[in-house]
């Protein structure tokens, strides 16, 4: 997962899976993106089954006349420094819609709404469509679950991201 337009060479860039996995657990996300470990089990397999189908890049027909679901597509925000992949992008008329695929329990505003709700934000940067908001698939319940995202999120969380430096970092570093 280290797409971007030119190649990640810039070590600010965030892949949009470690915010999700900070939310979960800040341990493991530092285990799985700092120190590179990471140990499959019967859940992460489980994930791996369920993700099969929308893991291929491609584009299907929907039963709504006029939507198309696009899969595995990559999305990034160069204003926001972050990159990753939509597991399922709707798109009908002149809207999209990312979907993020999981297999447990939904726990509203928690780690999969964040991970959806970036998932918009880039695709708003990036579509010349409207994002209305995300949806959240899950596997436990096979239902989605809708994610709001205000307008103002992107200004708020861009305007956080900047004023919360590293540590030692300068403002051109």
């Amino acid at each position: 997962m280290t797409w971007w337009p030119e190649g990640d060479n810039d070590a600010s860039r965030i892949p949009i899976p470690a915010l999700e996995h900070y939310a979960y657990c800040p341990r493991q996300a530092a285990l799985i993106h700092v120190d590179g470990i990471f140990t499959d089990d019967v859940n992460t397999v489980r994930g791996h089954l369920a993700h099969e189908r929308v893991d291929r890049p491609g584009i299907r027909a929907t039963a709504t006349p006029g939507t198309r679901q696009h899969y595995a597509v990559p999305v990034c925000s160069r204003t926001l420094s972050l990159y990753g992949r939509c597991d399922i992008v709707e798109i009908g008329g002149r809207a999209a819609v990312p979907v993020e695929h999981k297999i447990g329990a939904y726990r509203p505003g928690g780690p999969a709404d964040l991970q959806a709700a970036t998932q918009a934000l880039c695709l708003r940067e990036t579509l010349d469509l409207e994002i209305p908001y995300a949806q959240v698939f899950t596997h436990a319940d096979r239902r989605r679950h809708r994610v709001e995202i205000p307008r103002t999120s992107s200004t708020r969380f861009h305007h956080r991201r900047r004023t919360q430096r590293l540590p030692g970092r300068t403002k051109n570093s």
